[in-house]
C-alpha cells in the first residue's frame, strides 16, 4: 500500500498528476476528475444564472414575479446547505451523491416535460427550486469533499487544483452555451438532453465512487485498487 500512504511522499509533479504512471493512481485521479465533471455537466449553473430567462419563456410576466421566482430559486439552492452542514457526517458521501443524482434527474426530466406541455410558470418555479435543492443537498458540497478524500496526500495539492479547473471549465462552458442552445432547440429539448446526461451520471456514482466517510486513506485505496484495471477515462466517465 506504499502508493497510497499519507507519509513519506514528496508532492507529485503536474505530469504525474495528470497522467499517473501507477495504474491504481490513474483510476483514483479519474474518479476525482469525474466528480468535478459530473457535478457541473447537468446544467445547474445555467439554471441559477438564467432562471429569470427560463421563467420568462415559461410565461411568467412582470418584473416583480420574475424577481420573486429568482429569489425562490436562489433560496432553494442555499437552504439545503444548512442541512448538509448539520448532517455531513451522519450519512455517507456516496449516499448523498447517489440520491442527489437520482432526484436531480427526476427534476430535470420534469422540467423538460413542463416546457413541452406548456405547463403554468408556477410549476416551472417549483421544479427549478427542486432542481437546485437536490443539487445543493448532494452534488454541490459532496463532490469536492469526496474528491479531496480519495486523492492521496502526495497528489492532493495539484490534484485538487486540476479538479477545480475541470469543474470551473465545465461550468463555464455549460453556462455560456445555455441561452443559445436552449433558444435553438427549445427549453423542452434543452432540459431533456440534460436529463439524459444526468441519467448517465447516476452510473458513475453507482459504480465508480467509493464511500469515504470515516475511512482511512489506506482502506479507501484498497477498495479502489480492485478497479485498477480501468483506464482514467473509464474511471472518470463510466
Amino acid at each position: 500500500m506504499a502508493e497510497i500512504s499519507n507519509e513519506g511522499h514528496e508532492s507529485m509533479g503536474w505530469c504525474e498528476t495528470l497522467s499517473p504512471s501507477d495504474v491504481h493512481m490513474r483510476h483514483v485521479m479519474g474518479v476525482a476528475f469525474g466528480l468535478a465533471f459530473w457535478q457541473q455537466i447537468t446544467g445547474s449553473e445555467a439554471v441559477l444564472y438564467y432562471a429569470g430567462t427560463f421563467l420568462d419563456n415559461a410565461g411568467m410576466k412582470g418584473k416583480e414575479m420574475k424577481l420573486l421566482g429568482n429569489m425562490l430559486v436562489g433560496a432553494a439552492k442555499l437552504l439545503p446547505e444548512f442541512w448538509v452542514a448539520a448532517s455531513i457526517d451522519t450519512r455517507g458521501r456516496r449516499w448523498h451523491l447517489r440520491v442527489s443524482a437520482i432526484t436531480m434527474t427526476v427534476m430535470i426530466g420534469a422540467l423538460a416535460l413542463s416546457f413541452a406541455l406548456h405547463l403554468p410558470s408556477a410549476v416551472v418555479v417549483v421544479l427549478l427550486c427542486g432542481f437546485m435543492a437536490t443539487f445543493s443537498a448532494g452534488l454541490g458540497p459532496f463532490s469536492f469533499i469526496t474528491a479531496s478524500e480519495v486523492i492521496p496526500l502526495s497528489y492532493r495539492a495539484r490534484g485538487m487544483a486540476l479538479v477545480t479547473f475541470i469543474n470551473r471549465f465545465v461550468s463555464g462552458s455549460v453556462a455560456l452555451s445555455a441561452l443559445s442552445f436552449a433558444g435553438y432547440i427549445g427549453e423542452g429539448f434543452y432540459f431533456l438532453i440534460y436529463c439524459v446526461v444526468s441519467m448517465a451520471s447516476i452510473k458513475f456514482y453507482m459504480t465508480n465512487v467509493p464511500e469515504t466517510m470515516g475511512r482511512p486513506l489506506e482502506e479507501i485505496g484498497a477498495e479502489m485498487k480492485k478497479h485498477a484495471g480501468k483506464s482514467m477515462a473509464r474511471a472518470m466517465f463510466f
